[in-house]
């Protein structure tokens, strides 16, 4: 005969709380689920390139450099959400201007032209790898659909 086990705690008493955040952590929860939505519903990345895509609220740039003497040498660029589902994530410095340049209703493609048009670039060399950028960013939440 086998004695009976003692069954475990269902209860867990946690000492100390995580850190809350301030802002309506659910808005920015479905906007969230939205954005994965968007990327889930598509056969193909590169049809985000003409979805209108905004920056989340909160978002902010960050841009790290250090003196050399002839100047200032970038170091680093983040991008930061400090409201509801808080995130940060380094990016280079062209995706960073592309996120500025959406909203009111701009696509990303659009936003590449007016990048290029404002380096008198072309947007060739960035369009293979914008798509896979896109969803990045709409999976952490940095962007939202619309």
């Amino acid at each position: 005969m086998r004695r009976a086990r003692r069954a475990a705690a269902s209860i867990r008493v946690f000492r100390k709380s995580p850190r809350t955040t301030p802002g309506p952590l659910g808005d920015a929860l479905a906007r969230w689920i939205d954005g994965h939505s968007l990327v889930a519903g598509m056969d193909d990345e590169s049809a985000l390139l003409d979805v209108a895509l905004s920056p989340a609220p909160g978002l902010e740039r960050i841009h790290r450099a250090q003196p050399t003497g002839d100047g200032w040498n970038s170091t680093s660029q983040r991008l930061r959400i400090r409201a509801g589902l808080c995130c940060e994530s380094d990016v280079d410095s062209v995706a960073a201007e592309i996120v500025g340049l959406l909203g009111n209703g701009r696509t990303p493609r659009e936003a590449l032209a007016v990048f290029a048009k404002r380096h008198v670039i072309s947007v060739e060399p960035f369009l293979p790898g914008l798509p896979a950028a896109l969803a990045k960013l709409l999976g952490m939440g940095v962007l939202t659909p619309g």
